[in-house]
């Protein structure tokens, strides 16, 4: 296998490729994990039973079915807080990439070429390359 990565200004683009598809496919992935989780708050019942006392029956929701909301609930809290961290993370190495750039005219060019390149429709199929948009939609929500 050879190294895709090869020289100065590819390693550039591979931190901002890192940063704009790699990292943030990680958060897209437990993203969707998350919401899914936030999904089976629809299934609370669930953990529902009837209690008869002298005032009638109602239904009320066990010490196990409690603990698991709030379990749940927190777990929800941190995957969200995960796919903002990890999406920062992304932003934080294109950001590097770009300060290098910016900083060493030989690679400016070199970054600037590849990254239109990767942006190109022609890219598009192979590498995907999320839009701030999109991000905000694989961000979980949280119940706070």
């Amino acid at each position: 296998m050879t190294d895709e990565f090869v020289g100065v200004v590819t390693d550039t683009t591979a931190l901002w490729l890192c940063g704009t598809s790699y990292i943030p496919r990680i958060g897209e992935s437990l993203g969707i994990a998350g919401s899914k989780l936030a999904g089976t708050a629809t299934h609370d019942g669930a953990f529902e039973h009837s209690v008869n006392n002298a005032h009638g029956v109602y239904d009320t929701v066990g010490a196990t079915g409690a603990n698991f909301i709030l379990l749940r609930d927190e777990l929800q809290n941190i995957i969200s807080a995960s796919v903002t961290n990890i999406f920062e993370v992304g932003d934080a190495l294109e950001r590097v990439a770009w300060a290098y750039e910016t900083t060493d005219g030989n690679n400016a060019t070199g970054l600037s070429a590849a990254v239109e390149d990767y942006l190109d429709d022609d890219y598009n199929g192979r590498t995907r390359i999320w839009t701030d948009e999109e991000r905000d939609e694989l961000i979980p929500p949280t119940t706070e």
